[in-house]
């Protein structure tokens, strides 16, 4: 099994998820995902995602503060989704850049466009979609969350999917 981690270098096995370049997967997907898949690193178990190439951005892979939990955005049929930890959410047009992880790593967001529109997706549930929002911002605990989000010319506070107006127009930047 070593030897087979030396001979093929584009090989990520991070946190118990083993993502395959497409350099690497030159015949036999399935006899390399059944040897990945077996265990890499002694006795981690690896859950093997074949990528095909172009498929995944490198660029968007992150790591929770805990280093449990790996987040990367890959392309789907139809669109693209989030990846954490080898389950793949749902599709939408577009994802924003950068994920938000809660500081204890439980928690997760990431805010994802259909069309025109965009919203955070927080722990897999999909919020409200605004003309635009920033990506969350999870208290030191992880038990909350807050958001500004714009719906044309108004805009909003959102804390725990409590919605508020606010009359102060936030930076152009912050979007």
């Amino acid at each position: 099994m070593n030897a087979f981690l030396v001979q093929q270098p584009y090989i990520m096995a991070i946190f118990g998820v083993a993502l395959i370049s497409p350099l690497d997967v030159r015949s036999g997907d399935k006899k390399i995902t059944e040897i990945v898949s077996q265990e890499i690193i002694g006795k981690i178990p690896i859950k093997a995602r074949v990528l095909k190439k172009q498929q995944w951005l490198p660029e968007s892979l992150e790591i929770s503060p805990d280093g449990k939990r790996i987040a990367y955005v890959e392309r789907s049929s139809g669109g693209w989704r989030v990846v954490v930890n080898g389950s793949g959410g749902p599709v939408y047009d577009g994802i924003g850049v950068g994920f938000a992880f809660s500081p204890d790593g439980r928690r997760f967001a990431y805010k994802a466009f259909k069309g025109e529109r965009s919203a955070n997706v927080i722990d897999g549930k999909e919020a409200r979609f605004y003309s635009n929002v920033m990506i969350p911002v999870f208290s030191y605990d992880g038990q909350h969350f807050w958001y500004i989000a714009a719906e044309s010319t108004n805009y909003f506070l959102v804390m725990d999917d409590l919605e508020r107006a606010i009359e102060a127009e936030p930076l152009s930047s912050c979007f």
